[in-house]
């Protein structure tokens, strides 16, 4: 916490509070001239034929409409059961996981980080950002002819309005939360605002208008400048747009465009990645981004930035078209949250191809389906290749410590540095990691996420080093976790440094000094094209006798050859380890989306050495 605020922070606080409190007693009413909207995007009717060449998306939509409608909701990594006939509207409020459910007090009251008192507020978040209503209205636009699903649509929205009067309850604690609820909402008019009944519609127009307010006078400049500041910029100036008879409509708009411009100046490193040091918000950053150029003119050096910032996502993603998943998973997404998270890159990719006239970015029809065709209309059939994602990419990021090297079988990614800017809130103890995947299977991989706020100890430990495929000297962190959105300033720095690349080979070194030592830890990768890769630690500055940990994280095939002294995976690859240190393969889990685990395997080297000068551990990857 900032305890040391400057002046405009403090009248920016008073205002705000003082404008919350106001509402709380005394909430707003929405002009009574408010019975229309402006349609932002191209008619949904048009996409119709399109949608003929993605016989995956609309198999998938209606089997989850199917699901939704009969009261199991895909949430994160896994379903929540929620039946609002059968069931009080206080479920709205309900952490689906631990149980608890949160009060209708002001929402400044709600202890929305005490997961015992209030629950997990990322469940019940997740469940109210209304994105499972958005697919029942893409269902019902497959399907006219269905009233199902339309009225699950209505039922949910007025057991909603019920449960979560304006500034009572939890749902009204995050100011990026409203915004993506309105986003949904902005998105269910597009799609079935004609379709639905007039009290709905007029409902859902009157409670946009308290979003919008609610959203204006609570933005996270000073609390959370980061993705939350920029999906309430974005938001807001939706819905300024949409909403143009308002009063307010134009300042939202430019107060709007002014965030999301300044967001990516601030937010957007100069190597063109997000500031998180997370794969995951990259990706979440870019579709906010993307999606507010679609509704303004904007800055060519803001159409400069979000291309590099597109760019860089295809380097991360393999031909398979999957990205590693480094530092946090938010478990949400901008649009669509269902389906494998790894392979959300190909909609935005697709998405961006479009917008920025790249074809080397495009995938598949169904991927469109999954996002741009909704933004930006239906494209020709010929435009799409018939196999994407082929070809070799690699790139080295400086300033946020990153080299990514993708050929057409092998992918590896390589972080050098571990900790974002600020709290450094989604970042993980990851400096010196890498993952590796072969011929579209993955050998070396990040442990995830799994939890924010339900479990302390198992949220540090996702998090922690040697959860990560890198060295660890005397069992200490490479940082101390404060709370699980903040890291103590025990931070250690860690830069990229030398790197090389072809369409065949690389090789790329790094250094990290921990904060807590005097001594330096180097690593250096390099393949040689024919299928070796070598990993080389050498560990610097150190005198007297350390323990030295060496983690790699595998799935669950894996064996360990105690005689050999290597790691074997199915398919024949080999990691032949350092014979100086000994070997143990331990139980472990992977975390492929929020509050979702599963088995996985970690080989634990370790010795405890003698230091008189500088050790060179080598670790053999012979890929198969």
């Amino acid at each position: 916490m900032n305890l040391r605020r400057s002046p405009a922070e403090i009248r920016f606080r008073i205002a705000q509070e003082f404008w919350n409190f106001r509402t709380f007693l005394f909430p707003p009413r929405a002009p009574s001239d408010l019975n229309g909207f402006q349609r932002l995007f191209p008619p949904a009717e048009n996409s119709l034929p399109f949608l003929d060449r993605c016989p995956s998306w609309k198999a998938n939509t209606l089997a989850l409409a199917r699901q939704i409608a009969g009261g199991e909701i895909p949430l994160l990594g896994s379903s929540v059961t929620f039946h609002p006939d059968r069931n009080p509207a206080s479920d709205w409020r309900r952490d689906s996981i631990n149980g608890p459910i949160s009060s209708l007090d002001y929402f400044r009251r709600i202890p929305y980080l005490n997961v015992s008192l209030a629950g997990d507020h990322k469940v019940i978040w997740e469940l109210n950002r209304h994105q499972h209503l958005v697919l029942l209205a893409q269902a019902a636009l497959l399907e006219p002819e269905e009233p199902l699903w339309l009225k699950t649509v209505e039922r949910h929205l007025e057991t909603w309005f019920e449960a979560n009067p304006f500034h009572r309850g939890m749902n009204w604690a995050s100011a990026l939360e409203v915004a993506f609820r309105a986003l949904s909402w902005i998105w269910i008019l597009h799609l079935a605002g004609d379709r639905l009944s007039g009290g709905i519609r007029s409902r859902l127009l009157d409670s946009l208008y308290a979003h919008g307010l609610h959203i204006e006078h609570n933005l996270s400049i000073y609390f959370a400048p980061n993705t939350h500041l920029l999906g309430e910029a974005v938001c807001l100036h939706a819905l300024g747009c949409l909403l143009p008879q308002l009063p307010q409509a134009g300042r939202w708009r430019q107060l709007g465009e002014r965030w999301v411009e300044r967001s990516m100046a601030e937010q957007v490193l100069p190597d063109a990645v997000y500031f998180e040091q997370s794969s995951f918000y990259h990706l979440y950053a870019i579709d906010f981004f993307l999606f507010h150029a679609l509704l303004s003119p904007v800055s060519e050096s803001y159409r400069q930035r979000a291309k590099s910032m597109v760019a860089a996502l295809a380097v991360l993603t393999d031909n398979d078209g999957r990205f590693p998943l480094f530092g946090d998973d938010d478990g949400g997404r901008f649009f669509h949250p269902f389906g494998e998270r790894r392979l959300f890159p190909g909609a935005t990719l697709t998405s961006a191809s479009f917008f920025f006239d790249e074809p080397a970015w495009r995938g598949t029809p169904d991927q469109y389906a999954e996002a741009g065709l909704w933004w930006m209309g239906a494209q020709r059939p010929e435009e799409f290749p018939d196999t994407p994602y082929r070809s070799t990419r690699h790139g080295a990021f400086a300033d946020s410590g990153i080299f990514a090297f993708t050929g057409r079988e092998l992918q590896c990614v390589f972080l050098a540095r571990a900790f974002g800017k600020g709290s450094a809130g989604h970042s993980h103890a990851h400096a010196l990691s890498f993952t590796l995947r072969l011929s579209q299977r993955d050998l070396l991989i990040d442990s995830g996420t799994y939890t924010y706020v339900g479990d302390a100890e198992i949220r540090n430990r996702f998090r922690s080093a040697a959860a990560h495929n890198t060295i660890v000297i005397d069992s200490l962190n490479q940082a101390t976790p404060v709370n699980a959105f903040r890291w103590g300033p025990d931070r250690g720095a860690g830069r990229l440094e030398e790197h090389s690349q072809n369409e065949n080979s690389f090789s790329v070194s790094a250094s990290y000094a921990p904060a807590y030592g005097q001594f330096q830890l180097r690593r250096s990768l390099s393949f040689d094209g024919a299928g070796l890769l070598l990993c080389e630690d050498r560990i610097e500055k150190l005198t007297g006798e350390h323990l030295v940990e060496q983690f790699w994280h595998c799935p669950p095939d894996v064996t360990w050859d105690a005689v050999a002294h290597c790691l074997n995976w199915p398919d024949g690859t080999t990691l032949v380890a350092d014979a100086g240190l000994k070997g143990e393969l331990l139980s472990d889990e992977s975390s492929g989306a929020l509050y979702s685990r599963s088995p996985a395997l970690c080989l634990r080297l370790w010795g405890r050495l003698e230091f008189s000068g500088a050790i060179c551990l080598q670790t053999r990857f012979v890929l198969k």
